[in-house]
């Protein structure tokens, strides 16, 4: 994810696997020149992978 801010690829800052829509992950902005350096920039939420239905034999 990039900063809205200033465009710069965001780092990763924290995962957190127990969100209530899937896996969320924090990100950081790295460019020191922006305001929002070192601060969460943005956070996406990614889905759960679905588990597959288990056979019955």
């Amino acid at each position: 994810m990039k900063c809205p801010e200033c465009g710069a690829d965001g780092r990763v800052c924290h995962v957190k696997e127990d969100a209530p829509g899937g896996v969320e992950v924090t990100y950081l902005c790295p460019n020191r020149r922006c305001r929002l350096y070192g601060q969460d920039c943005a956070v996406e939420t990614l889905a759960q992978p679905q588990s597959e239905p288990e056979e019955k034999a």
